[in-house]
């Protein structure tokens, strides 16, 4: 089996399955707005990737991870459009809703979330912010540290944290207006209030 650093490509599967399983199943229900639907979305993608890491090398699963969940969240939802199409009452604007959202999803191209590109905008936009607001915003999204975690680590309260990174999401969507997935992926990935 081939190995990644000193860990098996299971072993990987593994960490990724514990730190991200709730966060990719946050970012399938942004779009298929079902969250029985998008835990099986994350349950299936998450399968399909171990399988794959079994017998080959992924130099980034979670690129591969979201691609997965794209493509079976459009499936879910193109599922539900024939379905809606069976129907005598359609609601007109049931259906134009529907179809923006299989448009964004579409759209989406997992890559941005991880190029050089999108980390270069984050970071710039994180380097502005006051360093108390920075610095709950990398604990939170890259270090998946609950917001309990981080008030006692810094010494302030959680309604602190939570004016924080709402203070640095704020700046995010402004520079990342033009990038509407990877704003999702960054306000979903890791709700604050985990554990």
């Amino acid at each position: 089996m081939s190995t990644h650093g000193s860990l098996s490509e299971v072993e990987r599967f593994n960490l990724l399955y514990k730190s991200s399983f709730n966060k990719v199943c946050n970012f399938a229900c942004f779009y298929v707005r079902n969250k029985q639907a998008s835990e099986d979305i994350t349950m299936d993608a998450f399968l399909q990737l171990l399988e794959t890491m079994k017998v080959e090398s992924v130099d980034n699963p979670m690129a591969l991870l979201i691609t997965i969940v794209k493509h079976k969240s459009l499936d879910y939802l193109k599922t539900q459009v024939r379905r809606e199409d069976t129907k005598d009452d359609l609601i007109q604007w049931k259906q134009r809703e529907l179809a923006i959202r299989i448009s964004n999803l579409e759209g989406c191209n997992p890559s941005y979330i991880f190029s050089q590109e999108i980390k270069s905008i984050v970071m710039k936009t994180l380097n502005q912010l006051p360093e108390q607001t920075k610095k709950v915003f990398i604990m939170n999204r890259f270090e998946n540290k609950s917001g309990k975690e981080i008030a006692q680590t810094l010494g302030i309260s959680v309604k602190g944290v939570d004016y924080h990174m709402n203070k640095a999401l704020k700046e995010l969507r402004a520079a990342l207006k033009d990038y509407l997935p990877i704003l999702t992926w960054l306000c979903f990935m890791n709700p604050i209030n985990k554990g």
